[in-house]
């Protein structure tokens, strides 16, 4: 089959980290189809209205994106026109059977083509939008609300990546048949060392901002540090943000920079190996869907300190790991004694078996016969 994926993040030079997840979907799809990714993003002081680039992604699918100039306002017009316009292009090479949108402001194309095409598309949604609907004036969240029924409403399934998501959209009124896809892991990448050793290394992946809880944890790592009297652990916080910096100079006015050290942006690979080489890892977040990282964890085997957020309880069960509430400094410093002590206790291979079923090849194998089935209705609704 051919599946287009229609996505607004993906990973691209000037922001590597963006959309990673939609990549490693993508990923796992080409491994039973062929895709093709389509996506675009706005750029300040270009010239020329638009360009497309092309290229192959590990010799395995395409991925075309759309540069537009940013335009006060119009922005949002511009994108659609040279969306539209690409597709056309598209559409002379590459017929897709069906559509695979990420996130639902992606999807307007999706309906439209759907009207005029018959191609079937999904959604997965991959924020919580009632929340963040909530913050909108009254007209915006009009408009948006509506759009969001009118994409989700009208795909043939949603595919979303946990429970959570299912609640938070029927809480704005989506109405449709879900079907629980979780995100993936490429476990040629991410798997267990041979031999857990002791490494008084603890591990943080992701954007350091306050949204990932970065303040809380390094006042954690103070308390432990200055007032537990432990020194021997260094936190290890991988990932980079505009907010580095700040979280940079707050550890040096602590004079906690033999204890935190900040690596910045590193690849999946590397990621992996510092996994691999850690005694477990934290995600202090304060909110989330079903974040990546956490998944990768598992597969390598790793013991995980997590907040009870969003989807984070359908990830981390007794055997892999801790729940805290989000913000609760006390909570974080006592699980983060108490996993110094006892990460050994957690049996690593298992938690790795745990990790598998979030691999590419059955996750890629369940959205192909979920494609299947959304194809083989809609040609006996047609017959």
């Amino acid at each position: 089959m051919k599946v287009l994926v229609l996505t607004k993040w993906y990973p691209r030079e000037d922001n590597l980290s963006s959309g990673v997840f939609v990549k490693e979907f993508a990923n796992s799809i080409s491994l039973f189809d062929e895709v093709l990714v389509l996506y675009g993003y706005g750029k300040r002081g270009m010239s020329g209205i638009f360009k497309v680039i092309e290229k192959k992604e590990n010799d395995r699918f395409r991925v075309i994106a759309i540069v537009y100039r940013s335009f006060p306002i119009i922005s949002n017009l511009i994108y659609s026109f040279c969306l539209i316009r690409t597709f056309l292009r598209v559409l002379k090479d590459f017929y897709p059977d069906v559509i695979h949108v990420h996130v639902y402001s992606s999807g307007l194309l999706a309906f439209l083509v759907n009207r005029l095409y018959k191609i079937p598309y999904v959604v997965t949604e991959h924020y919580a939008i009632y929340d963040e609907f909530k913050k909108e004036n009254k007209i915006f969240k009009k408009i948006r609300i509506l759009l969001a029924r009118m994409v989700m409403n009208n795909s043939s399934r949603l595919l979303q990546v946990s429970k959570f998501m299912v609640r938070d959209l029927e809480r704005v009124g989506i109405k449709n048949r879900f079907r629980i896809v979780p995100n993936v892991v490429n476990l040629k990448i991410f798997y267990p060392p041979n031999k857990k050793i002791k490494s008084n290394n603890i591990l943080f992946v992701g954007l350091p901002s306050y949204r990932k809880g970065i303040d809380v944890l390094i006042k954690a790592a103070y308390i432990i540090v200055k007032e537990k009297g432990i020194k021997n652990f260094t936190l290890n916080i991988v990932g980079t943000s505009p907010l580095k910096k700040k979280f940079e100079s707050e550890v040096k006015k602590l004079e906690l920079e033999d204890n935190v050290i900040f690596h910045g942006y590193k690849t999946k690979e590397e990621i992996a190996e510092f996994m691999r080489n850690s005694d477990f890892l934290i995600l202090p977040s304060l909110w989330e869907n079903f974040p990546c990282v956490l998944l990768e964890a598992k597969a390598c085997g790793l013991p995980i300190i997590a907040t009870d957020v969003g989807g984070v309880s359908e990830i981390v069960e007794k055997e892999t790991g801790i729940l805290i509430p989000p913000g609760d400094i006390d909570a974080l410093v006592d699980s983060i004694i108490f996993m110094m002590e006892n990460f050994r206790k957690f049996n690593f291979k298992k938690i790795a078996q745990k990790g598998e079923k979030y691999g590419s090849e059955i996750v890629g194998r369940r959205l192909h016969d979920i494609y299947e089935e959304i194809i083989r209705g809609s040609r006996i609704s047609e017959g």
